[in-house]
């Protein structure tokens, strides 16, 4: 059974008729037509933008692993420098590299348990002041115990 067919299926079961399911096709491709022309010209200003402000191509393509472990390719504005994923695997290479499996596993099972609101913004100052002072994530985990 292909995807399309498993997703007809699952609203059948759901008790949807094949005109209901036709009718909400063509009003979520009527949507997104009238907002695709509503907003593109938002888009050229922002990839005009970035061409002029940053050297390199405006879009950011990435493949990432989808259903079913099925790669495709995403495409985002580029916000960065030109390099940024290959810079950001260095710096998280050499930031978790300070914690072994075990407490990598454990920082991370940690966040799970305690998650809340005020946990993320918590996370969220601390990363800040650790990415200015030039810590590393050791001394994130330290402050979590």
């Amino acid at each position: 059974m292909n995807e399309r067919s498993a997703v007809a299926s699952d609203s059948n079961e759901l008790g949807y008729s094949r005109w209901q399911l036709a009718l909400k096709r063509l009003f979520d491709l009527i949507v997104a037509l009238i907002l695709l022309v509503c907003i593109s010209p938002i888009w050229l200003f922002i990839v005009l933008w970035i061409r002029f402000d940053l050297p390199g191509p405006a879009i950011f393509t990435q493949t990432r692993v989808g259903l079913r472990g099925k790669p495709y390719t995403i495409y985002k504005f580029r916000t960065m420098i030109q390099n940024a994923d290959a810079l950001l695997k260095e710096k998280l290479v050499n930031g978790r590299g300070e914690l072994t499996l075990g407490e990598t596993l454990a920082f991370d099972l940690e966040y799970v348990r305690r998650w809340s609101f005020w946990l993320d913004l918590s996370i969220l100052w601390k990363a800040f002041s650790v990415v200015f002072s030039g810590i590393g994530a050791y001394y994130t985990y330290q402050m979590l115990k």
